[in-house]
Protein backbone atom coordinates (compact mmCIF):
# COMPACT_ATOMS: atom_id res chain seq x y z
CA UNK A 1 0.00 0.00 0.00
CA UNK A 2 1.31 3.45 -0.86
CA UNK A 3 2.68 5.60 1.92
CA UNK A 4 1.09 8.67 0.31
CA UNK A 5 -2.21 8.66 -1.49
CA UNK A 6 -2.59 10.59 -4.72
CA UNK A 7 -5.60 11.95 -6.51
CA UNK A 8 -7.51 9.27 -8.37
CA UNK A 9 -6.65 8.83 -12.03
CA UNK A 10 -8.97 9.77 -14.86
CA UNK A 11 -11.33 6.82 -14.47
CA UNK A 12 -13.07 7.28 -17.79
CA UNK A 13 -9.72 7.01 -19.57
CA UNK A 14 -7.82 4.63 -17.29
CA UNK A 15 -10.28 2.17 -15.69
CA UNK A 16 -9.75 -0.38 -18.45
CA UNK A 17 -11.27 -3.25 -16.43
CA UNK A 18 -14.62 -1.40 -16.38
CA UNK A 19 -16.35 -1.91 -19.72
CA UNK A 20 -18.58 -0.20 -20.51
CA UNK A 21 -18.01 2.92 -18.40
CA UNK A 22 -19.28 6.46 -18.38
CA UNK A 23 -18.74 9.78 -16.70
CA UNK A 24 -21.59 12.10 -15.77
CA UNK A 25 -21.75 15.59 -14.36
CA UNK A 26 -24.73 16.03 -12.05
CA UNK A 27 -25.73 18.70 -9.54
CA UNK A 28 -24.01 17.58 -6.35
CA UNK A 29 -26.64 18.11 -3.64
CA UNK A 30 -27.80 15.54 -2.53
CA UNK A 31 -25.00 13.60 -4.25
CA UNK A 32 -21.58 13.69 -2.61
CA UNK A 33 -19.86 15.01 -5.76
CA UNK A 34 -20.88 16.40 -9.13
CA UNK A 35 -18.65 13.98 -11.06
CA UNK A 36 -19.92 10.41 -11.22
CA UNK A 37 -18.17 7.53 -12.98
CA UNK A 38 -19.96 4.23 -13.45
CA UNK A 39 -18.56 1.08 -14.99
CA UNK A 40 -19.02 -2.67 -15.10
CA UNK A 41 -16.89 -5.77 -14.71
CA UNK A 42 -19.25 -8.22 -16.31
CA UNK A 43 -22.49 -7.63 -14.39
CA UNK A 44 -20.79 -6.06 -11.34
CA UNK A 45 -21.27 -2.27 -11.17
CA UNK A 46 -18.81 0.22 -9.68
CA UNK A 47 -19.88 3.79 -8.86
CA UNK A 48 -17.43 6.58 -8.10
CA UNK A 49 -18.71 9.89 -6.75
CA UNK A 50 -15.61 12.02 -7.29
CA UNK A 51 -12.73 10.98 -5.03
CA UNK A 52 -14.99 9.65 -2.22
CA UNK A 53 -17.19 7.64 -1.98
CA UNK A 54 -16.74 4.72 -4.35
CA UNK A 55 -19.07 1.71 -4.24
CA UNK A 56 -18.39 -1.68 -5.84
CA UNK A 57 -21.28 -4.11 -6.17
CA UNK A 58 -21.39 -7.74 -7.20
CA UNK A 59 -23.62 -9.11 -9.97
CA UNK A 60 -26.48 -9.45 -7.45
CA UNK A 61 -26.34 -5.73 -6.56
CA UNK A 62 -24.80 -6.35 -3.14
CA UNK A 63 -22.02 -4.13 -1.84
CA UNK A 64 -18.74 -6.02 -2.00
CA UNK A 65 -16.36 -3.16 -1.19
CA UNK A 66 -16.00 0.60 -1.19
CA UNK A 67 -14.08 3.65 -0.22
CA UNK A 68 -16.28 5.65 2.13
CA UNK A 69 -15.36 8.61 4.27
CA UNK A 70 -11.67 8.02 3.72
CA UNK A 71 -11.90 4.38 4.84
CA UNK A 72 -11.77 1.15 2.92
CA UNK A 73 -14.86 -1.00 3.46
CA UNK A 74 -15.23 -4.62 2.42
CA UNK A 75 -17.84 -7.33 2.75
CA UNK A 76 -17.06 -10.47 4.75
CA UNK A 77 -19.75 -13.05 5.44
CA UNK A 78 -22.50 -10.50 4.69
CA UNK A 79 -21.07 -8.03 7.21
CA UNK A 80 -19.13 -4.83 6.56
CA UNK A 81 -15.55 -4.51 7.73
CA UNK A 82 -13.85 -1.11 7.88
CA UNK A 83 -10.12 -1.02 7.23
CA UNK A 84 -8.35 1.99 8.73
CA UNK A 85 -4.84 2.97 7.71
CA UNK A 86 -2.37 3.46 10.54
CA UNK A 87 0.80 5.18 9.44
CA UNK A 88 4.12 4.98 11.19
CA UNK A 89 7.73 5.53 10.25
CA UNK A 90 7.88 1.82 9.38
CA UNK A 91 5.01 1.99 6.86
CA UNK A 92 1.27 1.67 6.66
CA UNK A 93 -0.76 -0.95 8.51
CA UNK A 94 -4.44 -1.78 7.96
CA UNK A 95 -6.60 -2.27 11.05
CA UNK A 96 -9.85 -4.17 10.48
CA UNK A 97 -13.04 -3.68 12.50
CA UNK A 98 -16.43 -5.24 11.78
CA UNK A 99 -19.17 -2.62 11.82
CA UNK A 100 -22.00 -3.02 14.30
CA UNK A 101 -25.28 -3.91 12.60
CA UNK A 102 -26.73 -0.44 13.22
CA UNK A 103 -23.69 1.30 11.71
CA UNK A 104 -23.65 -1.06 8.72
CA UNK A 105 -27.37 -0.46 8.15
CA UNK A 106 -26.83 3.31 8.27
CA UNK A 107 -23.99 3.03 5.73
CA UNK A 108 -26.09 0.87 3.40
CA UNK A 109 -29.02 3.33 3.68
CA UNK A 110 -26.67 6.19 2.73
CA UNK A 111 -25.48 4.24 -0.32
CA UNK A 112 -29.11 3.62 -1.31
CA UNK A 113 -29.82 7.38 -0.99
CA UNK A 114 -26.88 8.16 -3.29
CA UNK A 115 -28.17 5.62 -5.82
CA UNK A 116 -31.70 7.06 -5.59
CA UNK A 117 -30.39 10.62 -6.07
CA UNK A 118 -28.38 9.53 -9.11
CA UNK A 119 -31.44 7.79 -10.53
CA UNK A 120 -33.53 10.94 -10.02
CA UNK A 121 -30.86 13.09 -11.73
CA UNK A 122 -30.86 10.75 -14.73
CA UNK A 123 -34.67 10.56 -14.90
CA UNK A 124 -35.17 14.32 -14.71
CA UNK A 125 -32.44 15.21 -17.18
CA UNK A 126 -30.28 16.91 -14.54
CA UNK A 127 -27.22 14.99 -15.65
CA UNK A 128 -24.78 15.62 -18.47
CA UNK A 129 -22.91 12.79 -20.15
CA UNK A 130 -19.24 13.82 -20.20
CA UNK A 131 -17.96 10.66 -21.86
CA UNK A 132 -18.60 7.00 -22.49
CA UNK A 133 -16.32 4.10 -23.35
CA UNK A 134 -16.73 2.49 -25.71
CA UNK A 135 -18.65 5.27 -27.45
CA UNK A 136 -22.36 4.63 -27.90
CA UNK A 137 -22.19 1.50 -25.75
CA UNK A 138 -25.54 2.10 -24.06
CA UNK A 139 -23.85 2.62 -20.68
CA UNK A 140 -26.31 5.34 -19.64
CA UNK A 141 -29.28 3.11 -20.34
CA UNK A 142 -27.60 0.22 -18.53
CA UNK A 143 -26.99 2.43 -15.48
CA UNK A 144 -30.58 3.69 -15.53
CA UNK A 145 -31.83 0.11 -15.70
CA UNK A 146 -29.58 -1.02 -12.83
CA UNK A 147 -30.70 1.89 -10.66
CA UNK A 148 -34.38 1.30 -11.46
CA UNK A 149 -34.23 -2.44 -10.74
CA UNK A 150 -31.63 -2.58 -7.98
CA UNK A 151 -32.48 -4.71 -5.00
CA UNK A 152 -32.21 -3.45 -1.44
CA UNK A 153 -28.53 -2.76 -0.90
CA UNK A 154 -27.00 -5.31 1.45
CA UNK A 155 -23.50 -6.56 2.15
CA UNK A 156 -22.19 -9.29 -0.12
CA UNK A 157 -20.82 -12.62 1.11
CA UNK A 158 -17.29 -11.49 0.21
CA UNK A 159 -15.41 -8.68 -1.50
CA UNK A 160 -14.55 -10.56 -4.70
CA UNK A 161 -16.25 -9.83 -8.03
CA UNK A 162 -18.89 -12.45 -8.81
Amino acid sequence: MARREQAREDLLRDAKALVPRLQLRVPSPPLPDEVVVAGWRGDALSLFFGEDPAYHFNSEGRLRRGFIGGSLVKAEREQLVVLQRRRSSAGVELLAATLAASAADAMLRQIALHCDALRAALQTGRSLLVGEFPPQSGAVERLESWLACRPEIRAARHARVE
